[in-house]
């Protein structure tokens, strides 16, 4: 048996949708893994180094390596709670009180330097928002031999984080103020007082790329940090829906309950925490080469905002769609536990509010986790007419074994579409009538065999060639692939589309499907899938 401690601090979520720029969006994150790793820092004068579990605090030139890696990407690595062994002798109160003291004491250095950065004289109304506003929450708990502190001490601090305090009068939002430059939510945006900041002044925090000068960007001085339009390189005299649309990436692991019951002892924990960090920084310079901008990296979770198409980044002309590809198989490779990750992705025009994406970004995602097989993408796109298409992709993991898998294939499609000179938008909506129109006949053909299928297939296609032989032209490998994967949604004629293959996200989160049958979601999929290509050609 053994003793711990488990601190969570927060609300980072509730900061984070009062911002509406991604600087702001980025600093709301940062400072609270800022915190984490001075408290981190601080805890070190009352327990040593190799009592830490999470974060590992252990002074190796590896992990050194690795946090300024992090730094240099600009991103804070410290997810957002602490677990440290303790002695099992020692008084709990005691151990309490003196944690409690050193978190006042770094809540108190981050108020004077806040303070500062916004240009005040004294911090006492700083320290008393401060104070107010983070929730820093201690509980010690006794865990059993084959136990896992982590889940232990997760339920407890899952119920202290239903009673964080607030702040009684907010007429000065301090946080706002260095974040966006407004104290107001109804005042206008300015990035000058982040940059300036202490947030910007850590070492490698200099080539952070939401600096527009680091993004290739010519900067005026009471703007210098990238917008939503530097990102997506908008450009109001030739736009498109590849340049006029941002992308809301939310990535988390899946099934780390299991995993965690699965680890006898504390090293396989910590070294569980070192593969956080390293997934944390590998999967940041990838979507930093992409030309997106990450907003928060720590633990198994990742957020970043992101272009449809990388025009900016080093390998240009890549769809996001190839980014998550990438991000998984990093993913992958940092991990020797058998867990997935899960993605909801919230596509939505420039002028869109920021904190509204977000939002949309982390419901999408429980839908792709709260499902038979997780390890999916979950998008959800909506247009500046206010349309919207939703579809659910399963299986991320298969594409790598499995070139025919659905996420294959659906990127072969867009791919395709893209490169295409003699394919179109008319020609995409010309397949998307085809197969509405004979929706119920290709319903029944699910309930026959494969070839009933195929049939019919070729038959609506008939204007093309046969999908059984090799195609001779970008239309004809065109629909060669939608036809492949109408076979992956259905799972050939074995149709259970919640299991395998694509979704339409009219499903709720536990995966009703509204009254659809199997057989209507793979048509419903399908034109959710064929309206997100058509969408990158408009």
């Amino acid at each position: 048996m053994g003793k711990y401690l488990g601190i969570t601090v927060g609300p980072i979520i509730n900061t984070m949708l009062l911002t509406e720029t991604p600087s702001g969006l980025w600093g709301a994150s940062y400072i609270f893994s800022y915190f984490v790793r001075k408290l981190s820092e601080e805890l070190l004068n009352q327990f040593s180094e190799d009592q830490f579990i999470s974060p590992v605090m252990d002074n190796n030139q590896t992990l050194n390596d690795i946090k300024l890696e992090g730094k240099k990407e600009g991103i804070g690595l410290y997810h957002d709670r602490i677990i440290v062994r303790i002695d099992i002798d020692k008084e709990n109160d005691k151990i309490l009180n003196e944690v409690k003291e050193r978190i006042e004491k770094v809540k108190e250095e981050l108020s004077r330097n806040i303070s500062k950065a916004i240009g005040l004289t004294t911090n006492l109304g700083v320290e008393k928002y401060i104070r107010d506003y983070i929730y820093c929450k201690a509980v010690i708990s006794e865990v059993n031999n084959g136990e896992n502190p982590i889940l232990v001490l997760g339920k407890k601090l899952d119920g202290l984080e239903l009673t964080y305090s607030y702040v009684k009068d907010e007429n000065k939002n301090y946080l706002l103020s260095l974040l966006e430059g407004r104290d107001k939510h109804d005042n206008s945006c300015n990035s000058k007082t982040l940059k300036d900041s202490f947030l910007f002044q850590e070492e490698g925090n200099e080539k952070n790329r939401l600096i527009k000068t680091n993004y290739g960007i010519e900067a005026k001085d009471e703007d210098p940090l990238v917008s939503i339009e530097d990102i997506i390189g908008y450009n109001e005299s030739n736009n498109n829906n590849q340049n006029s649309y941002y992308a809301v990436v939310y990535i988390d692991g899946d099934s780390l309950g299991n995993a965690f019951a699965s680890m006898e002892c504390d090293d396989e924990i910590k070294q569980f925490s070192i593969d956080c960090f390293k997934f944390a920084v590998d999967a940041s310079k990838k979507v930093h080469e992409y030309g997106g901008q990450i907003i928060y990296a720590g633990g198994d979770d990742l957020l970043f905002i992101a272009p449809l198409v990388n025009t900016r980044g080093i390998e240009k002309n890549r769809v996001i769609f190839e980014l998550i590809n990438d991000i998984n198989n990093i993913f992958n490779e940092n991990f020797s536990v058998d867990i997935t990750l899960s993605v909801g992705m919230s596509i939505r025009y420039h002028k869109y509010p920021l904190y509204s994406a977000l939002s949309s970004a982390y419901e999408i995602l429980l839908r792709a986790k709260n499902s038979k097989r997780k390890n999916g993408l979950a998008i959800d796109l909506m247009k500046h007419s206010g349309q919207s298409v939703g579809i659910n992709i399963r299986e991320l993991n298969a594409v790598v074994d499995d070139e025919g898998s659905a996420y294959g294939i659906f990127l072969e499609l867009l791919k395709s579409a893209l490169k295409g000179e003699n394919l179109d938008f008319k020609i995409l909506h010309s397949a998307q009538y085809k197969i509405s129109l004979h929706k119920q006949l290709f319903i029944n053909a699910f309930a026959n065999h494969p070839m009933s299928v195929k049939n019919l297939f070729n038959n609506v296609f008939k204007d093309y060639e046969d999908v059984g032989k090799s195609a001779s032209n970008e239309v004809s490998k065109f629909v060669s692939h939608i036809y492949d994967i109408m076979c992956k949604i259905s799972n050939g004629n074995n149709v259970d589309c919640e299991s395998y293959g694509i979704i339409p996200c009219s499903m709720s989160a536990k995966g009703a499907t509204n009254g659809l049958t199997s057989q209507e979601n793979v048509i419903y999929s399908l034109d959710g899938l064929i309206r997100i290509i058509a969408f990158y050609l408009q």
